[in-house]
């Protein structure tokens, strides 16, 4: 029998046979405290390195206007997250994989209340990246959301408006 096909690695636990084995080197300042088998946290990096692993990250938002409900509706660009209605405090989450590889994932919310209608980008993996303990926290306020769970709190402005149609069909700048 083929040597090659007998070899098998560890890998976070379970044996997978290979057909043959590249070698890893990993720096030792990246490994310092860690056991060469023992996984790391899911979306934590060794020593700034991107994780091992594709890792789920969660979006929380949660309505903090003054007595209003609010209209949440978040999308990427291959499928739309629906309409979800918040009462004040109440909070939508969702769970996705952002893409491990290209990191290009993006998801925009549109947010809907009696004087508000605006767009954020509510995800954006150049900015976000797998955020703290893979959650990104979002609270919306009327002049626009803040994430908090990072330190300290960061606030931005809403999107700016997407262009009106007119009736004869041409767009406005």
């Amino acid at each position: 029998m083929d040597s090659a096909l007998i070899r098998v690695v560890l890998v976070l636990g379970t044996y997978f046979p290979l057909d043959h084995v590249a070698p890893i080197k990993i720096l030792d300042s990246a490994m310092d405290g860690v056991h060469p088998l023992q996984p790391n946290k899911c979306g934590e990096s060794l020593g700034g390195l991107p994780p091992v692993l594709p890792t789920k990250v969660t979006v929380q938002i949660t309505n903090r206007l003054s007595m209003r409900y609010l209209a949440v509706q978040c999308k990427d660009k291959h499928s739309d997250l629906g309409v979800h209605q918040l009462n004040v405090g109440e909070t939508y989450s969702f769970q996705f994989f952002p893409k491990f590889y290209f990191p290009t994932t993006l998801y925009f919310c549109h947010f809907v209340w009696l004087e508000g209608d605006h767009y954020f980008d509510i995800y954006d993996q150049d900015r976000d990246g797998y955020c703290k303990g893979n959650t990104c926290i979002w609270e919306i306020f009327p002049t626009g959301p803040c994430r908090t769970n990072k330190d300290p709190r960061q606030c931005y402005g809403w999107n700016p408006p997407p262009a009106v149609q007119q009736s004869n069909n041409t767009l406005l700048a």
